[in-house]
């Protein structure tokens, strides 16, 4: 029953360690310095995050920091749900950026299908296999949204058509940026799962006792 409880309690530890998925803390900058850093650890599996109303039509660029452990199955694929200013569904029309570790834009795609209506960037696998392993910087947007010079020091924003909403970004050969650092002070959810788990080994013990 203890080594039950110690396992249990080990594999929860575990599965939060090494969640693949990274979440969009506020809003992600635009620029190289600005980017939000990705903190984890493991495989960086997705990115979930929000292109958000920044006013006067100005359309919301994120850019986020990652590290790409294998260019050769390093892919990216969008989806994402959106929405005009009157309310009516968007049609997602949007774009990727890569950028390298000095903000030099190394690829970029806009439309996989735009005969079907499929207007969702999407790097596929193999698209960046002359790079390195390395970090990168993983720049989403609206169409016709486009990096300033190079490296990257601003954009040039024109979006067509305006829209804001969700998306995710769902990824292979990508790893955090950052390893997730061990907390001082035990999250909520941990000591929870310390107490049952001391719980637990304290009565197994207790009933194994001689009267």
């Amino acid at each position: 029953m203890k080594k039950l409880f110690l396992g249990l309690f080990i594999s929860c530890l575990l599965g939060q360690a090494n969640a693949a998925s990274f979440s969009e803390v506020g809003d992600a900058g635009e620029l190289i310095n600005t980017a939000q850093v990705t903190t984890g650890s493991g495989p960086l599996t997705s990115i979930t995050g929000s292109l958000i109303n920044l006013g006067q039509g100005v359309d919301d660029i994120d850019l986020f920091e990652i590290f790409i452990s294998d260019t050769s199955v390093f892919s990216v694929t969008v989806t994402s749900n959106f929405f005009e200013d009157d309310g009516s569904p968007g049609d997602n029309d949007s774009t990727l950026f890569l950028f390298d570790s000095l903000g030099a834009l190394a690829a970029f795609d806009e439309d996989i299908d735009t005969i079907n209506g499929n207007y969702l960037p999407q790097f596929n696998t193999g698209d960046v296999s002359f790079l390195s392993i390395g970090t990168y910087f993983l720049g989403f947007a609206l169409y016709d949204t486009y990096p300033i010079f190079d490296p990257l020091s601003g954009w040039d924003r024109d979006p067509w058509t305006f829209q804001t909403g969700n998306y995710t970004l769902a990824l292979t050969g990508a790893e955090f940026s950052v390893p997730a650092q061990i907390s001082s002070v035990p999250e909520p959810t941990s000591i929870a799962l310390l107490g049952i788990g001391l719980a637990g080994m304290g009565f197994s013990r207790k009933i194994k006792l001689p009267n």
